[in-house]
């Protein structure tokens, strides 16, 4: 799953462990993910968490301070690797299947704070739970946010880029390059072309007939 997370995220990962070392704790446990998930917002790794933060009236400073942890007793020199616990574990496999299910490649911070938030569900009594009901935070404003930044390709692009390798291969090219797109464009969407290169006193057929001779093999 670990090679699924995006740098910030693994940083989280890895914060986590640091503050359950320094709470003398023998595991890593979703408060810890959370607290470090926190962290990622206020130094700018979570942007979609601390727009949801910001939406609640809290900062994540104010975030950090509702999560109160005691200190343990392990003695760290006798632990090489400190174990996630159930609750961590489920708060990993949300945090997986929200990446998939919005489409994204990696999991970030931001995945993991949903995961929380759904593990949470079922363990409303725990340091996490608690202060997801206190903050009174939930998935759904998240996902929007995550799924704002996605870009999309239209229909045409989609044609025009399928063009574009069509043009390579008339080429001989083994790779789609900027001339390969501007042909591609000319085809699918000459009225598009028309204005603009007429705005700019070109004629299209002309550009058409530079990129063919910028395209043609060398002898």
């Amino acid at each position: 799953m670990f090679e699924r997370f995006s740098d910030s995220a693994r940083w989280a990962v890895v914060r986590a462990q640091e503050v359950a070392r320094e709470h003398e704790h023998d595991y890593i446990g979703a408060e810890h993910l959370l607290l470090a998930v926190f962290e990622a917002a206020e130094q700018g790794r979570a942007p979609a968490t601390r727009a949801l933060l910001d939406r609640q009236g809290f900062t994540p400073q104010a975030a950090l301070a509702t999560v109160t942890l005691t200190r343990g007793q392990a003695n760290h020199a006798e632990y090489g690797h400190i174990p996630f616990t159930t609750e961590a574990k489920t708060v990993l496999e949300h945090s997986l299947r929200e990446s998939i299910a919005l489409g994204d490649s990696l999991i970030t911070p931001d995945h993991l704070l949903i995961g929380v938030i759904r593990a949470a569900r079922g363990t409303a009594d725990s340091v996490a739970g608690q202060v997801v009901a206190n903050l009174r935070i939930t998935a759904d404003p998240i996902r929007e946010v995550l799924g704002r930044t996605k870009v999309a390709l239209s229909q045409r692009a989609t044609k025009t880029l399928t063009r574009a390798g069509m043009e390579a291969r008339r080429c001989d090219d083994t790779e789609i390059d900027t001339p390969h797109l501007l042909l591609a464009l000319l085809a699918t969407d000459p009225d598009l072309c028309r204005r603009v290169f007429d705005a700019a006193g070109a004629d299209p057929e002309r550009v058409r007939a530079e990129l063919d001779a910028v395209l043609a093999p060398k002898e």
